[in-house]
């Protein structure tokens, strides 16, 4: 049994093609365009999470005459008021590489995103495997043995097993490289799609600040009405209808508590079918849950309530939403570029409502401490047990559901905990190596759980006077 030397070319070629690097791919270039009535932003930066700094911007009209070009700065950003409504394409290039945003519909009123469509380099490897496997074997059939009917040797009319061998061989290396690709690619696509989820939440957050003059309230107390200090409706809640949410916004009765304790702490029946229900843009495609306990929608995503330097409070923190606040954008003097808004958080596997009977260890990402009236403490963090509802309802603005503080990096090994005097809660997520963070100018950062924690806190104040720096 011998290697049939119709299998050496082929076989040559699919080596050089799979180990020869291709520096022509590695860094491509993704870029978007913000649209809001009064100021077009372009950002744009290359897949390893790098900004396209200094890259040249073209917009040019239906047309294809040039409108508008600009540089990006350091951070990848670039904003221009906008041009005349119509439709328009944008182009940034960078170092040999382009990405092209068309159309971008610009209109009075119109707030939008539009992203690039590019080919995912995935599939065009896929594609380039499955053309050397299929030119393998029209080349082996083109090279059979070809002899005179009468002669022919029906002992040759089969593959050999070595070249069996060679052949599964070549297949199981391929899918060893592809598999791995396949499941990056997917993570890829799912941190993109949980980005444009903030991204979304800021563009709300910002309509909401131009109908009312003020961010919303993380949550507030209303002794005006019944069981008013557990009126406890969210920012998310709030911020609904510039979500694509209005149905379930005009079905919310926000003149009522969201819960009522003349008999208990129970939910009022008027919001049962409507606080149960899960809002696609709320939930990080990366979590492995969609749901932590029943009746109620969950949400990933988390406002920041500042460093938790006060003792933890959920009142009058040093961050932008709070119990009661009332924050305007000309608040937030350290710049909205450098000050965070939202942020993730690992959805809960689900608990009992009491008691928290989960000691230590725990997972603690799913988990947190539950102190109750014990006062908040690192040494009392790191022995409390803990419940697993983190994140479990939108509609409730208390902080284990819908906030987050600065006190710990991203993702920290330390737990969080939470009580009623306050709660230290890092944000959280199951990407690699970071977190998704809106910031107040409307734009989304990933940050690396790496990231200095005093920048990571001058990010967590909305008024603090420090310099965040450029080290995230």
């Amino acid at each position: 049994m011998r290697l049939s030397r119709s299998l050496v070319l082929p076989a040559a070629v699919v080596a050089v093609a799979l180990f020869t690097p291709s520096p022509a791919t590695a860094h491509d270039l993704k870029a978007k365009v913000t649209v809001m009535p009064t100021l077009i932003t372009v950002e744009a930066g290359y897949d390893d999470d790098t900004p396209a700094e200094a890259a040249r911007v073209t917009v040019t009209d239906a047309a294809g005459t040039e409108v508008l070009s600009g540089v990006l700065d350091e951070k990848g950003v670039w904003s221009f008021p906008p041009p005349p409504a119509g439709t328009y394409a944008v182009v940034v290039e960078s170092a040999g590489h382009r990405d092209r945003v068309y159309p971008v519909a610009i209109a009075p009123a119109v707030v939008a995103t539009y992203s690039g469509w590019r080919l995912d380099k995935t599939l065009g490897v896929a594609v380039g495997l499955v053309v050397l496997l299929g030119g393998t074997a029209l080349f082996a059939y083109l090279r059979r043995p070809r002899r005179p009917p009468l002669l022919v040797d029906d002992s040759r009319r089969a593959f050999t097993l070595i070249e069996l061998l060679v052949v599964i061989a070549i297949i199981a290396v391929l899918i060893g490289l592809l598999l791995p690709a396949v499941q990056k690619v997917r993570e890829a696509a799912a941190r993109a799609k949980c980005s444009n989820n903030l991204k979304q939440l800021g563009l709300a957050l910002h309509s909401y600040h131009d109908a009312n003059q003020r961010l919303p309230a993380s949550y507030a107390n209303r002794p005006d009405l019944p069981s008013g200090s557990f009126y406890r409706w969210s920012a998310l809640a709030l911020v609904s209808p510039y979500l694509e949410q209005t149905a379930i916004y005009n079905n919310l009765d926000l003149n009522s508590s969201l819960y009522d304790t003349t008999a208990g702490v129970v939910v009022r029946p008027q919001h049962v079918p409507w606080v149960r229900l899960s809002i696609p843009t709320f939930l990080c495609p990366s979590d492995v849950r969609q749901t932590a306990v029943p009746d109620w929608g969950p949400s990933n995503y988390v406002l920041n309530a500042g460093t938790g330097a006060n003792g933890g409070s959920y009142s009058n923190t040093d961050g932008v939403f709070f119990v009661g606040s009332a924050v305007r954008l000309t608040d937030i003097t350290d710049g909205s570029s450098n000050t965070a808004m939202t942020a993730e958080q690992v959805l809960g596997s689900g608990t009992p409502a009491t008691p928290a009977t989960t000691p230590l260890p725990y997972d603690i990402r799913e988990y947190y401490g539950w102190l109750g009236a014990t006062p908040l403490s690192d040494a009392a963090c790191g022995s409390a047990p803990g419940y697993s509802d983190r994140g479990s309802r939108w509609a409730d603005g208390a902080g284990p559901f819908t906030q987050y503080t600065h006190y710990a990096p991203p993702n920290a090994r330390t737990a969080d905990c939470s009580g009623f005097f306050g709660g230290w809660k890092a944000a959280r997520s199951r990407h690699a190596g970071g977190v998704n963070v809106g910031l107040a100018d409307g734009s989304v950062r990933f940050v690396r759980d790496s990231i200095p924690l005093p920048t990571w806190q001058a990010l967590g104040t909305r008024a603090g006077n420090e310099p965040a720096g450029g080290d995230y």
